[in-house]
């Protein structure tokens, strides 16, 4: 009997060392490729370093360095860096890592990012896409009497306020409360957003709800402060969509652009046909994840901009130059102007437009993994072949449905990175 459980704990031993450390090692199809760790073959990256505080990311990026394109994070993942693989991924049909619905839904209900499949991604991506796109934006009246009021009644009485001797500011922080108090003017009307850059004590307390609430599951920040201010916002949008309010100052009413068009597709669903407050919860889930990646990613590319021109005042004295070209020009003065200048000859601004795409070029504005699960590529089955051998002359063209020829090197016609390709050489840099 004794020898029986020997003989069990040693098939168990043996078994659990040939899954996790000799065929990782030695005879996975990735075990050629270069890791980012020395353990990167049998451990995952996400072991020995925190996302949170991008060691990953930098992690990854010394790895590519030191490595080239192509390297391995962990038994069954590896990092991609030319074009033509980041192609295939992002627009192959690899779909998103199962962690995206355990950190990015809102209201239990997953907004665009959180969608795992393709089709439903895209058939949500479809409906708000033109809404943000530059020719829409560029020829909005909402867009042009939101950024004009912000602009001149909000940013530029606190930067003069702020431009005396002694006078500080948190460059990063006013920055976040730029991008929340134009996103929200964007998606819930003007009257209905924030006005973060006034209120600075609740900036503050927000900011402290957002960063304990992005450490938590979705199912423990269910109706917490976070989403019950979102679907408050909303909420508010919808009630000016169906009155009008002749007490309000004109100066103040813009279209809720974004929620407006996201709630009525939305009603529109199976779902919100069986219960109506659906429609509500799925575009506020929307909202919130608009608001939050919105803000954020704006606030990051500012402030790493103006970190760059303080260390080039030759720069700044250029770029001043060029924006005063603009018609009317934009000045910190107190000197009152009835429009801004026009957004397509702000976009034709050929310094800023270099400083911006240098800037987005050296800085992430979302320095953060965006993982993708490969596509399952199954074999051939058995009566496949049979069939091959039985029409002889049409063996070729079957064969290459079954086993499609490679487009480039390492990259299936089909858009599958074949690690079995990947791994039969070393990526040089530059391939």
């Amino acid at each position: 009997m004794l020898s029986l459980t020997i003989v069990g704990v040693l098939a168990a031993f043996s078994l659990l060392l040939y899954k996790y450390i000799l065929h990782p090692l030695f005879l996975s199809p990735l075990s050629r490729i270069p890791g980012a760790y020395f353990t990167s073959h049998i451990i995952p990256l996400q072991a020995w370093s925190n996302e949170d505080t991008g060691a990953n990311t930098r992690a990854i990026f010394t790895a590519h360095q030191k490595h080239g394109p192509v390297v391995r994070l962990g038994p069954n993942e590896i990092s991609c860096v030319t074009p033509t693989a980041l192609r295939v991924v992002y627009t192959g049909g690899f779909e998103k890592e199962k962690f995206y619905e355990d950190v990015f839904v809102n209201y239990g209900i997953p907004p665009m990012f959180a969608k795992l499949a393709s089709k439903p991604h895209s058939v949500r991506k479809r409906m708000m896409t033109n809404l943000y796109s530059k020719s829409l934006l560029q020829t909005s009246p909402d867009m042009d009497k939101l950024s004009h009021c912000i602009i001149y009644d909000k940013l530029l009485p606190i930067l003069r306020s702020r431009a005396g001797p002694g006078s500080q500011l948190d460059v990063f922080d006013f920055n976040q409360a730029i991008g929340m108090d134009f996103i929200s003017a964007y998606l819930f009307g003007l009257s209905h957003g924030t006005d973060f850059m006034n209120n600075v004590d609740y900036r503050h307390h927000w900011y402290k709800v957002y960063n304990t609430s992005i450490n938590t599951l979705p199912q423990e920040r269910r109706n917490g402060e976070l989403e019950t201010w979102c679907l408050q916002l909303c909420e508010a949008a919808n009630r000016s969509l169906c009155s009008n309010d002749p007490g309000m100052d004109s100066k103040l009413i813009t279209q809720p652009v974004i929620f407006a068009h996201v709630f009525e597709s939305l009603s529109q669903t199976p779902e919100a046909k069986a219960d109506p407050h659906h429609a509500m919860l799925a575009t506020a889930s929307e909202m919130l994840d608009h608001l939050i990646a919105g803000h954020e990613t704006s606030a990051i590319t500012l402030t790493y901009l103006m970190l760059e021109l303080s260390r080039r005042p030759d720069l700044q004295a250029r770029l001043r130059k060029e924006l005063l070209t603009l018609d009317p020009p934009i000045l910190t003065d107190d000197t009152p102007i009835d429009n801004l200048p026009s957004p397509r000859s702000i976009d034709a601004l050929p310094l800023l437009d270099s400083i911006l795409q240098e800037t987005l070029r050296l800085h992430a504005a979302g320095p953060a993994r965006q993982p993708r699960v490969t596509p399952h590529a199954p074999r051939p089955r058995r009566h496949d072949h049979r069939q091959l051998r039985a029409h002889p002359r049409r063996r070729g063209r079957q064969r290459e449905r079954l086993h499609p020829a490679p487009k480039r090197r390492g990259i299936p016609r089909t858009g599958v990175l074949d690690p079995r390709t990947v791994a039969a050489r070393r990526y040089r840099a530059g391939d």
